[in-house]
């Protein structure tokens, strides 16, 4: 004799509830995460200024405009893509 199990039907009502919960917890990601990507911007900022200012920085002029977009992009809100500039600016300088 075989055995059949069956694995219990859904409802449509509980898979609105997962949906609502990975949409909160997404929500919350991003509420949590904004200010750990703003907070890290100035300290980038002042880590390429100072090699600058010694003379250290290799390609400095290109350091110096990527290092003004990512300023410009973390004072306008986008920190994402600030912190990426400012990555971007560091790898060129060869600051670690």
């Amino acid at each position: 004799e075989k055995r059949v199990t069956r694995r219990p039907q859904l409802n449509k009502a509980h898979n609105g509830d997962i949906m609502m919960k990975k949409i909160l917890l997404a929500s919350m990601f991003l509420i949590f995460t904004t200010p750990v990507f703003a907070g890290s911007c100035p300290m980038k900022v002042s880590t390429i200024d100072k090699a600058l200012a010694a003379g250290t920085a290799k390609n400095a002029a290109k350091v110096k405009a990527l290092r003004d977009q990512g300023k410009a992009l973390h004072q306008s809100g986008k920190h994402g893509e600030s912190v990426q500039m400012l990555i971007k600016a560091m790898k060129l300088a060869g600051i670690s």
